[in-house]
């Protein structure tokens, strides 16, 4: 049987042998695993803005006092710059009251020359192909809207997809750290609890040895758990769930009403060209009144796409700048080392894999007590050197998690890289394109209303031209019966004979006289409560003539 000298001495020379072996394959495990976490994340290209970040960035930035605004960056809580903001959004509502004037000016014009424009025949084919092409040019233009439409929507979709990864991520590290920490405590207390069962050994020697390397496992757990604790990743979580919220909130509302306005200047579209094919007068009115009623909404929109547009140049010439501003300044190198992302291994890969190192040595150690202890067949050192060793592997693990996420800048470089490219590049190019697309749609229709306003007052003319003139001298035209005194008494039984009455005619002319002449030298035998004779124009003469020599 060996001693314990024996024991100690073969202990000794495997743990050289063993140990350090194992120490050397676990390290070159870590690097390795650093290195293949390198080559599969490359440090993705750094971000440029576009020339249309820089064209809007250009803009004067100016308040309502005309006051130039001497900082241009991008400061959403700044009540002056807000202002300028508004002050393009503005603008094209001016152009649209402009348009407005003139359209009034126009139809005051119209209305004052209309006595000397009666004599007009038909509307001009000019204006009918004008307002065609403009018709089919302005459906073209809000086809393209609805498409740059739905990129705003993808591009900011895409933003804030990466903003709440980003905030995953950080929250999922700060979890991993708490469960660090908690880990760190257990080892501690299984620890106490193996150095109890250690205790147990007979050999006092081997004994002392089996306690100074659970004690050398305490200090490598204190000193994870200090590097863990180290590592500082500030928790917005609610700020960026607010914020992202707020976003799809308002991005739902702008996408259904920019939907509602298009599709109603395509029903505009429909209803002039029906009013043009079926040359109605009132299908043409119509969508003229629609159509002003609705560019106060185009011009509107238009302003809203052009003061984002403007706000969106400032924030992607310098996005930077503004994203540090909103971190604590003790936290602004650790925010640089993510945004910028010049050296992959910062800001915490030094120290996170120190920590796995240090682990993996502690889960050797744990090793070495097992082999320690075989030899006395304690029944009690088994279950804490089982748990201790999961908790060894659940921290590496942890650790290992922690490396990928938040201990190299790569992952959350490139979601940072990818919600600027979502906006700085779709969605600012979008907003530009529907501010312009609403601008031009506000002028075709315009330059439209313009057009059927003359083509509808041509419509007018030919209609009552097409009116048939009425002989006012024929008396027997339907008109109401003269006003007689006793109209309506009792007094009088019966209407008063046709003799008596007046004649129809308003004034004696050559061609009534003929008739009444009839009339009166050619007396009807018929009752004078009978209704006259029916009318035959051309020959009331003839019949006349022809029945004064018949006797009834």
């Amino acid at each position: 049987m060996l001693s314990t000298s024996d024991i100690i001495l073969s202990f000794d020379r495997e743990k050289k042998s063993q140990s350090v072996s194992v120490f050397k394959k676990s390290t070159v495990s870590v690097t390795e695993s650093v290195s293949v976490t390198e080559m599969a994340t490359d440090i993705p290209s750094s971000y440029s803005d576009e020339w249309l970040s820089t064209f809007f960035h250009g803009f004067p930035h100016v308040d309502f006092s005309f006051n130039k605004f001497n900082n241009a960056a991008f400061q959403p809580d700044n009540k002056v710059y807000r202002q300028m903001i508004l002050f393009w959004a503005l603008v094209p509502v001016a152009a649209c009251c402009f348009l407005c004037l003139l359209f009034l000016f126009y139809f005051i014009i119209r209305c004052c020359c209309c006595r000397s424009e009666r004599q007009k025949r038909r509307p001009s084919i000019c204006a009918r192909v004008t307002s065609g092409l403009l018709i089919f040019l302005g459906a073209g233009l809000i086809g393209f809207g609805l498409y740059e439409n739905e990129n705003i929507q993808h591009g900011i979709d895409t933003a804030r997809n990466a903003a709440i990864d980003a905030s995953n991520i950080v929250t999922s590290a700060l979890f991993r750290i708490t469960v660090l920490g908690q880990i760190a405590n257990d080892v501690q207390n299984v620890s106490t609890e193996l150095e109890n069962a250690v205790k147990k050994i007979s050999d006092q020697n081997v004994t002392e040895v089996g306690i100074e390397l659970i004690d050398q496992i305490r200090y490598d757990s204190i000193v994870a758990q200090n590097i863990c604790n180290a590592i500082i990743v500030d928790d917005h979580q609610k700020e960026i769930k607010y914020a992202t919220d707020l976003t799809n909130e308002i991005e739902y509302y702008r996408w259904v009403i920019t939907i509602v306005i298009y599709s109603v200047y395509l029903f505009i579209c429909f209803l002039t060209t029906v009013g043009l094919l079926l040359k109605s007068r009132a299908t043409l009115i119509v969508s003229a009144v629609v159509s002003v009623i609705c560019s106060i909404l185009l011009w509107v929109s238009a302003g809203a796409y052009l003061g984002s547009s403007v706000a969106l140049g400032d924030l992607c010439v310098d996005p930077d700048s503004y994203a540090l501003s909103l971190v604590d300044p003790p936290n602004k190198w650790i925010a640089t080392a993510y945004l910028k992302c010049s050296d992959s291994s910062q800001p915490y890969q030094k120290q996170i894999v120190e920590a796995q190192t240090t682990l993996i040595k502690a889960s050797s150690i744990v090793d070495d007590v097992q082999k320690l202890a075989e030899p006395f067949h304690i029944e009690d050192i088994d279950a804490p050197l089982a748990r201790m060793k999961d908790d060894l592997n659940y921290a590496t693990g942890n650790l290992s998690t922690l490396l990928n996420t938040v201990g190299m800048c790569t992952n959350l470089h490139q979601l940072y890289i990818t919600g600027l490219e979502a906006v700085c590049n779709d969605t600012i190019n979008s907003t530009a394109l529907l501010a312009l697309v609403c601008c031009v749609l506000g002028v075709i229709f315009t330059i439209i209303i313009f057009a059927i306003s003359c083509i509808w007052r041509g419509y007018i003319h030919k209609r009552r031209t097409d009116y048939t003139h009425a002989d006012d001298t024929d008396p027997f035209l339907p008109r109401p019966p003269p006003y007689e005194s006793d109209y309506g008494a009792i007094s009088q039984s019966s209407p008063r004979p046709w003799s008596e009455r007046g004649s129809l005619q308003h004034s004696a002319s050559a061609s009534g006289f003929d008739d009444q002449y009839l009339m009166t030298t050619n007396p009807h035998t018929f009752p004078d409560e009978s209704p006259p004779p029916a009318y035959y124009p051309g020959g009331y003469g003839r019949r006349i003539t022809g029945r004064a020599t018949t006797n009834y």
